[in-house]
């Protein structure tokens, strides 16, 4: 089965959320937040002080883990996994420095009420709102068909 590790980081300051509309790779023309995948040698939260220093110019100074979301890829529902993906969710209201533009496509401040009105990945609507509205840590698991179609889904905080 192949496995793959990301992050994500949920950077808010003055009720905006810091978004990427990707233009280029997977989810173009998607509006996204932050982050990357991670490397064999480092943990989710290396990855994530590396990605938003290394790609956007800021540093986190202080950070929260708010979910870690399982894509999994099913032929059928009883079938083995055939493909995961892991993404670790973090958020951070605490960073310094000067923004710069990312090589992953146009970022921009967005209204935190206005996240929705844009072109999201297919299922950030379920499981960001919570990510969002408490520090309650999310796990939420989504099962995919090979045509990338959403077949069911777990979301559940602790």
């Amino acid at each position: 089965m192949e496995q793959k590790f990301f992050v994500s980081c949920l950077l808010v300051k003055d009720r905006q959320i810091l978004m990427l509309r990707k233009e280029k790779g997977r989810h173009l023309g998607t509006w996204l937040f932050p982050g990357g995948e991670i490397k064999d040698q480092e943990s989710a939260l290396d990855t994530v002080k590396r990605e938003i220093k290394q790609d956007i110019g800021l540093t986190l100074n202080q950070v929260e883990l708010r979910g870690i979301v399982y894509f999994m890829m099913q032929e059928f529902e009883n079938d083995p996994v055939l493909a995961k993906t892991i993404l670790y969710v973090f958020y951070s209201e605490d960073f310094t420095g000067e923004l710069h533009p990312s090589n992953k496509g146009t970022l921009e401040w967005v209204p935190l009420n206005e996240i929705w009105n844009r072109e999201i990945g297919r299922n950030d609507e379920l499981f960001i709102p919570p990510m969002l509205e408490n520090k309650k840590v999310t796990f939420a698991k989504f099962y995919h068909n090979k045509d990338k179609e959403r077949v069911r889904y777990q979301i559940d905080q602790i």
